[in-house]
Formats: structure tokens, sequence, C-alpha cells
């Protein structure tokens, strides 16, 4: 588990994670993956605004989650499954390929 102060970029990095509404599970492996560092779901929770441990999160970080949050609620349209033809496609490729068993 990492101990001590987090880097500047990893804070961002959870904050951002969060902000697109990854779970603390989630976080942990990104940032595990990415920066070989071990959290806790407190340390990552204490990153989320909307939680009271995260009550205390810096004005510079709690701006960042905002920003985040906002572009990914705008942006739904760079996400192909949120597009109904998109999941309609991809129901009929399954569809498709039950029926052929």
């Amino acid at each position: 588990m990492a101990t001590g102060r987090l880097p500047d970029h990893v804070k961002e990095a959870v904050v951002q994670a969060l902000a697109c509404f990854d779970t603390p599970k989630q976080v942990r492996s990104a940032i595990q993956a990415e920066y070989g560092l071990d959290l806790s779901p407190q340390q990552i929770e204490a990153y989320d605004p909307n939680k009271s441990t995260g009550r205390n999160l810096s004005e510079r970080l709690r701006m960042l989650f905002e920003r985040t949050r906002r572009k990914f609620h705008e942006d739904l349209s760079d996400i192909p499954v949120s597009n109904k033809a998109y999941r309609l496609r991809a129901l009929s490729r399954l569809y498709a390929q039950a029926e052929s068993r």
C-alpha cells in the first residue's frame, strides 16, 4: 500500500478516473498498472469531493474533478456504446450468433 504523499500526476489520475464514475476498485487497478502503486479504497475515496472523506480535497483537485465530470457528461457521443444504433447492432450480432448455435 502506498504511504506518504502521492505525486501530483497520480492524484490527478485518481481524480479524473473518479470523475468518470470509475469505482475505487477500477481506479486501484488502473493506478497499480500505470504507476505501480497500491492504493487502498480509503485513499482513493479521499480524492472524491462527493464523499465525506473527500471534503478536504484541495480546490485545484476539486475543480479538476468538476471539469472532468462536466466534460464526461458532454462528450457521451465519444463513447460508442452510448449510441442506440451501436447497441442495437451489437445486440443483433449476439442474437445472430446465438441463433446459429
